[in-house]
């Protein structure tokens, strides 16, 4: 029969970027929401917001600070109307991260924040980029140890 295939597999670039990123991803959304299911359900809508909207092409260089906004902003919008009252949200890994914390926790813009610290955005791009890496092995330090 001449069934068609339906491709369901995002392009290789998106792959790439799932693979690299969607286990950190599925950890923020883990913390905020309180199960894996909703955890993953905002991960998934988060990567298909970016392959709809063609993210991956506009804006290639940060997609995983667009990511990482996406899960957050997903994940609370799943979070009932009581959780949302309590507004004390702090990812326990975020607390090493000072940018990361206030970008993403407090909802600071990156030109706000570097105005208050007198940064340039390539000096933030820097500082972004240390504190990614160090979420990256802290994750890794937890898989190890939990291993």
């Amino acid at each position: 029969m001449g069934n068609k295939q339906v491709n369901t597999y995002f392009p290789t670039d998106l792959e790439n970027v799932y693979d690299t990123h969607s286990s950190l991803l599925y950890g923020i959304a883990l913390q905020i929401l309180p199960t894996k299911k909703e955890a993953e359900d905002a991960v998934i809508r988060a990567f298909t917001i970016v392959h709809q909207q063609k993210l991956i092409q506009t804006h290639c260089s940060s997609i995983w600070v667009v990511l990482v906004k996406l899960v957050v902003q997903i994940a609370f919008e799943q979070k009932t109307v009581f959780e949302q009252k309590n507004n004390s949200f702090k990812l326990k890994q975020l607390a090493r991260t000072p940018l990361l914390n206030e970008l993403f926790c407090q909802q600071i813009d990156l030109e706000s924040w570097c105005r208050q610290n007198n940064l340039t955005p390539e000096q933030a791009g820097i500082k972004l980029r240390q504190e990614i890496m160090l979420l990256r092995n802290l994750k890794q330090n937890i898989t190890r140890d939990s291993g």
